[in-house]
């Protein structure tokens, strides 16, 4: 499962061309400018393993991400993105682009999901074949461990350390 924004720097078009000639099914989940470019690859490339859905609010976005194996994100750049986290608490190892930095944070390559380069399809098909459940244990706990709170302490400590 994947959720955002379908504009350019989100990479959607790798994404949806990653679940190409692959048995598993990819839930897009968003809506934006690009939505009838994404449909057009689907039907002029005949990809049939990707869903494209409506965004959801939260609750029913947290419902199904908990009837998923995965997340996945191949963004061009990201600040700070909370699908990562979020992905974590609801148990999910996470595919990530080594673009976005919440992702470079908080996976463990290969223990809570795998951070990929854009530009690698063998690295992303990798990475697509190796994430299992195994992780999900493992996606709890780092979400655990950044919490809101924990959030606030390190915003906290790095204000203090810039006033010394």
């Amino acid at each position: 499962v994947s959720d955002g924004q379908f504009i350019d720097r989100k990479n959607n078009e790798t994404l949806i061309r990653s679940f190409k000639n692959r048995e598993e099914k990819l839930l897009l989940i968003g809506d934006g400018p690009l939505k009838e470019k994404y449909q057009n690859i689907l039907v002029n490339e005949q990809i049939s393993n990707v869903e494209i859905r409506p965004y959801m609010i939260k609750s029913e976005l947290f419902d199904l991400l908990k009837g998923c194996d995965a997340f996945i994100t191949l963004s061009k750049e990201d600040i700070y993105g909370h699908t990562t986290t979020e992905a974590f608490a609801n148990g999910l190892p996470v595919i990530s682009s080594t673009n976005e930095v919440s992702s470079r944070h908080l996976i463990k390559q290969g223990i809570n999901g795998f951070l990929v380069n854009i530009n690698n399809e063998i690295e992303i098909q990798k990475a697509l074949d190796e994430t299992s459940y195994r992780m999900s244990e493992e996606a709890i706990n780092t979400a655990k461990e950044n919490t809101i709170e924990a959030t606030a302490k390190a915003i906290i400590n790095a204000i203090r350390r810039i006033k010394e």
